[in-house]
């Protein structure tokens, strides 16, 4: 979950101010769709403004606007 921390709170497009144009979750959104498709990734889904990771015995949301991480049941 530290990485997905980290992404969220100081990801933004390059050569791009990330105050201008889009918003930080839309910019957020954008940066972890690429990386999803690049690294393949089957447990992680994007839902709105969540990041949505399912996990072996828990899945969590994080939240790309404010970096707020929740455990949730993981659903079998």
């Amino acid at each position: 979950m530290c990485d997905w921390d980290l992404v969220v709170s100081v990801a933004h497009v390059g050569g791009v101010d990330p105050k201008a144009s889009l918003s930080t979750v839309e910019m957020r959104t954008t940066i972890l769709e690429k990386t999803l498709h690049l690294v393949k990734l089957k447990n992680v889904a994007i839902k709105k403004s969540h990041v949505l990771v399912k996990g072996t015995l828990d899945g969590y949301t994080t939240h790309l606007g404010n970096r707020e991480v929740q455990m949730m049941a993981a659903v079998h």
